[in-house]
């Protein structure tokens, strides 16, 4: 059986920059999950901030923040405040519906 560190370790290289980014919903929720864990939970954030915490993962942090934001991982409040959540009830279920696939787009290209 697939465990949720082998989903990860299968989409992200061996320093945590994303290899490529899964197109289904429950191994993209697992690795997004691994990379908010980067940002602490409850604490207020500027997105400068938020966007050193990502950078090591991609060059592109807005589409991470906009992908972390959507997932519900991350709250977005104005001026550019953020906030990282507990992880969405949904996680576990979407995670089980399919463990496999990944998109063709390679996020921690440049």
């Amino acid at each position: 059986m697939t465990t949720d560190e082998d989903i990860i370790r299968r989409f992200l290289n061996p320093d945590g920059s994303i290899r490529q980014m899964p197109a289904k919903r429950g191994p993209r929720l697992l690795v997004l999950s691994h990379i908010a864990s980067r940002i602490p939970v409850g604490i207020e954030l500027k997105e400068s901030a938020v966007n050193e915490a990502l950078r090591p993962v991609s060059a592109d942090v807005a589409m991470l923040r906009r992908a972390l934001v959507d997932e519900g991982l991350i709250e977005r409040w104005p001026p550019g405040i953020y906030r990282r959540t507990a992880t969405p009830s949904s996680m576990e279920a979407s995670a089980d519906d399919d463990r496999d696939g990944a998109s063709s787009s390679h996020a921690g290209q440049q």
